[in-house]
């Protein structure tokens, strides 16, 4: 596995090559001039997710893993990086 972490335009050249996403979505309304795309659910589906309550001053989150749906891969049902099965 290969982590990719950055901003926005790191996401948009990686994204095509993931085939999973962990996401932090903190459940707040903050001031900024960049989001994350809505990731598409007919091609992404969520696998776990651990919710965490407000507390002492910091905003409730969520960390998430998002796992794409193997038909929706741009390499098709296999990952990049998978060996395809032996004949």
């Amino acid at each position: 596995y290969v982590s990719v972490i950055g901003g926005a335009e790191i996401f948009a050249l990686f994204e095509p090559l993931a085939t999973a996403v962990e996401l932090t979505e903190v459940h707040a309304d903050v001031e900024g001039d960049t989001m994350m795309p809505r990731f598409d659910p007919a091609a992404w589906q969520e696998e776990a997710r651990v919710d965490h309550s407000a507390e002492n001053g910091r905003a409730a989150f969520s960390f998430i893993r998002l796992e794409r749906t193997p038909h929706r891969h741009p390499g098709g049902s296999r990952g990049p990086g998978t060996p395809a099965a032996p004949d």
